[in-house]
């Protein structure tokens, strides 16, 4: 059982939308969160899996995300599609394989693309330098785990060739980050989309279970060091979440983590449920009563 310290958020509506308010703790101090969510739809990625699909979605990020990346003579402007002019669309992953019928494998066609769109990126470089590269890099490790997941996988079995395993991931993913219920400092939507139609389904909660215990082992301490809040009063609210999950806000324009309107928030962290709908609860956690 994953140790997580856990905790409740406090949740008010605010003009038809559900505003995320930090709990307090016993001692009347504040809490702080991370917000991921996975999109329950599937988007086919072929053989790429791993440490390589990784490598691979991390560079289209930067690709997409920043203006001119890696160009000394430019700004590193942040990109999403609220920047049409000045931002791409997209940026593709290249030979994604398929079953092209019949047991053919289908590699090297140009028409088989991944596009890694960023629907989405608000983040202060000014204020908090580094914290969009992690971001970019808390996404593609959350693609990785997806990817080495059995029941993301299928065996492709092709004539004249070794079978060889067809994964897919979520279609969608998003992160913000809430300071104490106050101002967001972050937050990113990026979209997966193969420019053909994906096969087969995955188990999204799986791929949740996993990314939320990757997110309290390995990003919680890095966002907490970052962002200077105390590691012991962050809390990850994972959940898979329907389409209408994924709206965003501007950082300035609101005073917390706003979920789109009929999008339901976790009311506790994964393991803190008190009636075990999310696992059975763990008396070492530090959840709530």
């Amino acid at each position: 059982m994953t140790d997580f310290n856990a905790t409740l958020l406090d949740w008010h509506s605010t003009n038809g939308s559900t505003v995320a308010v930090a709990g307090n703790n016993a001692d009347g101090s504040r809490r702080y969160a991370i917000n991921m969510r996975v999109g329950k739809k599937p988007t086919h990625v072929g053989t790429f899996r791993g440490r390589r699909l990784r490598q691979r979605v991390y560079g289209a990020l930067k690709c997409a995300g920043i203006y001119r990346e890696g160009d000394p003579d430019y700004f590193q402007t942040s990109c999403s599609l609220q920047r049409p002019l000045l931002c791409p669309l997209y940026c593709k992953i290249e030979n994604v394989v398929y079953d092209s019928g019949g047991h053919e494998y289908k590699g090297g066609d140009p028409d088989s693309y991944l596009k890694v769109i960023i629907e989405y990126l608000e983040v202060s470089e000014h204020s908090r330098p580094g914290l969009r590269k992690l971001m970019f890099e808390t996404v593609a490790d959350i693609v990785k785990i997806a990817s080495d997941q059995s029941d993301s996988c299928f065996r492709g079995y092709f004539k004249n060739t070794r079978p060889t395993w067809l994964c897919s991931i979520p279609n969608v993913l998003s992160l913000a980050f809430d300071a104490n219920g106050g101002k967001l400092e972050g937050m990113i939507i990026v979209r997966f989309q193969w420019s053909k139609d994906t096969p087969g389904t995955f188990d999204c909660d799986q791929v949740v279970r996993e990314a939320d215990a990757f997110m309290f082992f390995d990003v919680q301490g890095q966002i907490a060091d970052m962002l200077g809040w105390p590691k012991n009063k962050l809390n990850t609210f994972s959940m898979c979440a329907d389409e209408n999950c994924f709206g965003h806000q501007q950082l300035r324009n609101h005073p917390g983590y706003i979920e789109s309107p009929g999008c339901k928030h976790p009311r506790y962290p994964i393991g803190c449920d008190p009636e075990g709908r999310s696992r059975p609860l763990n008396p070492k956690l530090n959840c709530p009563p």
